[in-house]
């Protein structure tokens, strides 16, 4: 490897080849958020050996974590939209005109408050 990207926080990883845990190969490591051996928490360094095993998750994107409310805002908003389509047909007779009315800005209002529903507690 000619050049490794920086660690989280934009320092060097720090690399011992042969490995004192790797013995075979070679350790890589960081020391954490505060640069320093040990800690806990975003401060705890996190290496390629079982006792400093990083443990970090895939992180979701933004675009799917909103693509996923969006789907749940359509889940929940189209069965009461079809029922006032349902309903505005039984009166006015004619599709097209059925398609739209209260119904449908219900139909929206309950994708908005799903999405705010998870999106502004997040952010306070």
């Amino acid at each position: 490897i000619s050049k490794l990207p920086l660690d989280p926080w934009g320092r060097d990883y720090l690399y011992l080849v042969p490995g004192i845990n790797n013995p075979e190969g070679f350790d890589i490591w960081t020391n954490g958020k505060d640069g320093l051996p040990g800690g806990t928490g975003v401060n705890r360094g996190c290496g390629n050996w079982d006792d400093l095993k990083c443990g970090l998750k895939k992180q979701n994107s933004p675009f799917k974590i909103v693509f996923l409310l969006l789907i749940i805002g359509f889940g929940v908003g189209i069965p009461p939209y079809i029922f006032g389509v349902y309903l505005a047909y039984k009166k006015v007779n004619s599709i097209k005109k059925s398609l739209f009315g209260y119904h449908l800005g219900v139909f929206c209002y309950l994708i908005v408050a799903v999405l705010l529903a998870a999106i502004v507690p997040s952010t306070l």
